[in-house]
């Protein structure tokens, strides 16, 4: 039996060796994969920093200014645009943008402070009291 048990491992012997030196070399694969991509993740990283840094979104916009905004529906809006001297009432849906109106530009009205109006509301709404005979 002894002689068997020789043989068989004798006879692996070669299949061992290949299979330790194919794993070495799918780890060394796996290893330059994974740096490779660190060193592309890392790139974009770089790089979408700088941009924000360097102030490269603003270069992008264009005249146009969003002066106001408001829902209409569950994805329907109104919204005024500033062109030049120029203001813009577009609607925009799903799918669709279409111009309302086009009026000269103008100053906007002041919008009130949300506290002081929720103050003045709550006023209104207490219940007058009758001044109390000391």
């Amino acid at each position: 039996m002894t002689r068997v048990r020789t043989g068989a491992a004798i006879a692996c012997a070669p299949t061992l060796a290949h299979a330790q030196s194919h794993a070495a070399v799918l780890t060394g694969g796996y290893l330059t994969m994974l740096v490779a991509l660190a060193v592309v993740v890392a790139s974009i990283a770089a790089i979408a920093w700088a941009v924000r840094r360097l102030g490269g979104a603003r270069a992008i916009r264009g005249p146009l200014k969003v002066i106001a905004s408001q829902n209409v529906g569950a994805r329907e809006r109104i919204i005024v645009v500033e062109l030049g001297e120029t203001w813009l009432v577009v609607g925009v849906a799903p799918g669709s943008v279409s111009a309302l109106d086009r009026i000269p530009r103008q100053a906007l009205p002041p919008t009130p402070d949300p506290r002081a109006t929720f103050a003045s509301f709550l006023e209104r709404a207490r219940p007058r009291r009758a001044p109390t005979a000391p």
